[in-house]
């Protein structure tokens, strides 16, 4: 058996035993190593048993919390308006099976979309406190530090595809999921010392590398989206320091970027003089995002999961198929719109809405001078969760599992967040009596 699978089947086997007897944020760990490890994408996965290791590990998660008494908050998200909308858009999509266009996509859809609901309970429940927070972001970073080691130690010239695992095995899903672990590297970079510092230097170095080995155009904007956010969320009196390291990444990035991501970054302007030198692919997205318009003109309460996908052969122009016929969304707006309806878009605006407020919110709440650290902890994943929107505008991303991870750390964060503000309210008073 290959070094790469006892490495895994240990840690996996670890992390679920200390989850179920002791905590389960030690499952929630081990369902993290296996969306990023993913041994059935691997070379040596056949030579373990076929099980649903993700399906395990999160079962084990929700068990341990609802048995052990440590962990009384186990139903916490609930407490959140982003929580009660994700509950509804789930609640929405399974009333959809009356009217979807594809019962099969759709039945595939809800399941995927309600074990997100469970999971993003999960991360709100378990990451209860700052310890736990920096413990889970670290893994998140290691984890990532081995998808860009994978996309720098595998590349070809060509786009990386196949790397990832479930939901980001294509160019574009793993380069927003890297974008955004770039962005939290870089804050871990600027916020840590000693062999934290160097960890997160060795981070930041392969996922931004891995994003620009992508060459994906969304990931690339979803890096500086995520940046500008990363400014928006900067903790207070950080002005003169962010731009010192905004200076050092806009100088890293343009080391990295390579001939493939500026030829393919120049295809977002259309060249008005000659619509044929316009890349094909690119132009091809211009007619599916027309036809997604009329789906949904013909389709206000949805046509189901991949509706696009669905009824691309009666709405696209045959000279726009794919090789195996039809085509699927390159937005993730216009799918929540085709396959969600009216209802749907307005339930998934609300929760970006309220998301991107809630981390407005939690700077606030660490915008005293001992929050620092926490503070750029929000804006990291800030920073991240907006990069995850932006590339979202450029690949269908609605499925995307990272986007509900991201909407359970912000609660989680403002969760930590409440808790040290209503400490230091408490002490005051104290003190003041």
């Amino acid at each position: 058996m290959a070094i790469q699978a006892i490495f895994f089947i240990t840690a996996y086997g670890v992390g679920l035993v200390v989850g179920f007897l002791f905590s389960p944020v030690f499952a929630l760990y081990a369902y993290v190593l296996t969306f990023f490890v993913h041994p059935q994408s691997r070379w040596w996965g056949p030579a373990l048993p076929d099980l649903r290791w993700s399906f395990i590990a999160a079962a084990v998660a929700a068990l341990s919390m609802l048995l052990h008494r440590s962990e009384p908050d186990r139903f916490i998200g609930s407490r959140y308006r982003i929580y009660w909308l994700c509950v509804l858009y789930v609640l929405w999509m399974w009333c959809q099976f009356g009217w979807a266009v594809d019962l099969d996509l759709h039945r595939e859809g809800v399941i995927f979309m309600t074990k997100y609901l469970v999971l993003t309970g999960l991360l709100v429940g378990l990451l209860s406190n700052w310890r736990r927070l920096e413990t889970f972001l670290s893994l998140y970073l290691a984890a990532n530090l081995y998808l860009g080691w994978m996309a720098w130690s595998m590349s070809t010239g060509g786009r990386l595809d196949g790397i990832g695992g479930p939901g980001i095995d294509d160019s574009s899903s793993l380069g927003m999921v890297l974008a955004g672990a770039a962005i939290i590297a870089g804050v871990g970079f600027n916020n840590s010392h000693g062999w934290r510092k160097a960890f997160a230097a060795l981070s930041l170095a392969f996922t931004l590398n891995g994003v620009f080995l992508t060459a994906s155009r969304g990931a690339v904007l979803a890096l500086f989206g995520g940046g500008i956010a990363l400014f928006w969320l900067r903790p207070p009196r950080q002005l003169t320091r962010m731009a010192i390291y905004a200076g050092m990444a806009l100088a890293a990035c343009g080391i990295l970027a390579g001939d493939m991501v500026v030829e393919r970054m120049r295809t977002l302007k259309v060249i008005t003089e000659d619509v044929n030198a316009l890349e094909k692919s690119a132009f091809s997205r211009i007619e599916i995002a027309k036809a997604q318009l009329r789906i949904a003109g013909d389709h206000p309460l949805g046509a189901g999961h991949k509706g696009t996908e669905a009824l691309s052969f009666i709405y696209i122009e045959k000279e726009w198929h794919s090789r195996g016929g039809g085509r699927s969304s390159h937005n993730t707006f216009l799918s929540v719109l085709v396959d969600q309806g009216l209802p749907g878009v307005i339930m998934w605006i609300a929760t970006v809405c309220f998301a991107l407020s809630m981390l407005r919110a939690n700077r606030r709440l660490l915008s005293g001078p001992g929050d620092t650290d926490y503070a750029w902890l929000n804006a990291g994943v800030g920073g991240a969760f907006v990069a995850v929107l932006v590339a979202g505008m450029f690949s269908p991303q609605l499925r995307s599992e990272i986007f509900f991870w991201f909407l359970g750390l912000i609660m989680a964060l403002n969760r930590c967040a409440l808790s040290l503000s209503e400490t230091r309210a408490m002490s005051d008073s104290s003190e003041t009596v």
